[in-house]
């Protein structure tokens, strides 16, 4: 039986080196030199079939004869060898059987969240589409009013005085935000056009069968820096700065007394100011509801980024549990077969001293054996 159990394990344990070796090349793909892409995987896969197999022989030829005191110190070698093997080879498994799951969830998840932040995007340039009608209507509006306070529709006093000038301010600024808005649109536009046929890369590289995992990571991490790069020009407008200020120009609209007449000079001048207050409140609340709209739509940007095999593992373990299940399993079951020997040969020794004392009692030297003799 113990035969057996070696030959298992050293076949067992060369197939955990080759994962080890092939884990450790696939961790190494960008190594610039010939050493870290070729000779250290070949090192640590001969390293860990020999601690492997050294541990485990160890284990099996002197843990089931040996005395309380002796394995009492193999617990703690074994315990010490199987932490160097989790590093030396585990590790390394899990990068072999599940590395490339890992990865590709990783860069499913990422063009969703490019998707997200694009989608945000797009919504912010469309509530910018509609500043841009408001803009041109209160442009307008504005020109309008101060053409009439130059004929002296609100004081009573023709010519270009303050209310004109600044009548004649928040037209030309509403003026300025339309065609910033009108000119940024369009640029913006094709960049979220140049966005999407990234995205679209993206997923061609997830779904190809031909690209190696090297390709895959280098050309997901280039086009990965493009949409970066696309989506900070996009988020790059410069409408809230004018809408900022579209609003300190309102706020500094200086106030006009109403006219206390009832003739008809005075009611007319009631009109006009009522339709400039109407005119003014409009503009606030356009202003108010795009700076709250465009805050609600802005997305938050986050760096798309491609990630190492080796933290793709550990950051998505709960993903690829098979993986890491397989590689303990490689691992770690010379250590079931070191305990199936030792309760074997425990047992033996058990009734061959049974059988030599008779029935007669013997003094226990477990402390298993004291609680079950407790227990009689």
């Amino acid at each position: 039986m113990l035969t057996f159990i070696k030959i298992v394990t050293v076949f067992i344990t060369t197939v955990s080196a080759c994962t080890t070796w092939d884990g450790f090349r696939s961790a190494g793909h960008l190594s610039f030199s010939y050493f870290g892409r070729e000779i250290m995987p070949v090192l640590m896969g001969s390293a860990s079939l020999l601690i492997s197999v050294a541990l485990w022989f160890i284990l099996f030829d002197w843990y089931p004869k040996s005395n309380k005191d002796t394995r009492r110190k193999l617990n703690w070698a074994t315990g010490i060898g199987c932490i160097i093997i989790f590093f030396l080879s585990t590790n390394w498994s899990v990068i072999c059987l599940g590395g490339d799951a890992a990865l590709i969830h990783h860069m499913n998840l990422t063009v969703g969240e490019a998707e997200r932040m694009l989608n945000g995007l797009i919504t912010q340039i469309e509530s910018e589409v509609g500043l841009q009608t408001s803009a041109d209507l209160l442009t307008a509006q504005f020109r309008n009013l101060a053409g009439m306070e130059t004929e002296g529709a609100f004081t009573s006093f023709a010519g270009k005085g303050e209310v004109v000038a600044q009548l004649v301010s928040l037209s030309h600024t509403f003026g300025n935000l339309s065609d910033t808005v009108g000119k940024g649109i369009k640029s913006r536009r094709q960049w979220v056009h140049d966005a999407k046929e990234e995205i679209g890369g993206l997923r061609e590289i997830i779904n190809s069968a031909e690209l190696e995992q090297t390709s895959k990571i280098r050309e997901f991490g280039k086009r990965s820096t493009s949409i970066n790069q696309l989506f900070q020009k996009i988020n790059g407008s410069q409408t809230a700065v004018l809408v900022k200020e579209a609003s300190g120009v309102l706020d500094k609209l200086a106030a006009t007394q109403q006219p206390t007449g009832n003739g008809q000079l005075a009611s007319a001048q009631r009109e006009v100011l009522s339709r400039l207050e109407q005119t003014t409140q409009s503009a606030k609340k356009i202003m108010s509801k795009f700076s709250q709209d465009s805050t609600l739509a802005s997305p938050e940007l986050k760096p798309l980024m491609s990630i190492h095999v080796g933290n793709a593992v550990w950051k998505y373990a709960h993903v690829i549990t098979w993986a890491w299940a397989g590689a303990i399993a490689l691992d770690y079951m010379p250590l079931v077969f070191g305990l199936m020997l030792f309760w074997t040969t425990y047992h033996e020794e058990e009734k061959q001293q049974t059988e030599e004392l008779g029935m007669g009692e013997r003094e226990p030297d477990t402390i298993w054996e004291m609680k079950k003799n407790i227990g009689e």
